[in-house]
């Protein structure tokens, strides 16, 4: 891997699926500037023309992958039984129930140590499951960024943990070569950079 910041990596990852033909009209040579990424190693070619093709039609042939997703939800200990007992009972009511509120996420803030999560184990695991890709949520139930982020202070790295999950998983599927998409709430994509 060339020496990338984590800046760079994530926008050549999210631009070459999300935005790539846009960027290379917009930008023109700049767009290939991008180092591309190495889940689209055999797509060279074609993510010079046009990246976001490149990136559609990979993934059109990847078919397999992981969805990864972690938050402080899983502290508060909710269980198969209380799935259970929530039936017959609202939609609006368990959603209630599992989703808590922020002074009790923020409790749960202080406990978050994320001592079991291994990047490295992740993509191996998805590696022998013949996996092509990992998406992986930035930020869900509790609303905790797994990530470095300018836009709020509750963030992995403001945790006990102190852990950028997103660089360690982002930096593990660059090496093994396998794709990573990330999970952002539709809420946290519409109003936050």
């Amino acid at each position: 891997m060339s020496n990338l910041n984590r800046k760079q990596f994530l926008m050549g990852m999210g631009l070459a699926t999300i935005y790539g033909t846009t960027l290379s009209r917009c930008l023109g040579e700049t767009a290939s500037k991008f180092a591309i990424p190495s889940y689209l190693r055999g797509y060279e070619s074609l993510y010079e023309k046009e990246p976001r093709a490149a990136a559609i039609q990979w993934h059109r042939e990847a078919k397999w992958g992981l969805f990864v997703h972690y938050a402080l939800a899983s502290l508060r200990g909710l269980t198969a039984k209380d799935a259970a007992e929530s039936k017959g009972k609202s939609n609006k009511d368990w959603k209630a129930r599992k989703q808590g509120t922020f002074e009790e996420y923020a409790k749960l803030k202080d406990r978050f140590t994320a001592e079991n999560f291994d990047a490295d184990f992740i993509t191996d695991l998805a590696l022998a499951a013949e996996m092509r890709y990992i998406n992986f949520t930035t930020r869900h139930l509790g609303d905790l960024y797994m990530f470095r982020t300018s836009v709020s202070e509750f963030s992995s790295l403001n945790s006990p943990a102190k852990r950028d999950l997103v660089a360690e998983l982002a930096t593990q599927c660059q090496k093994k070569g396998l794709g990573l998409f990330l999970y952002c709430p539709p809420d946290v994509a519409r109003t936050e950079p």
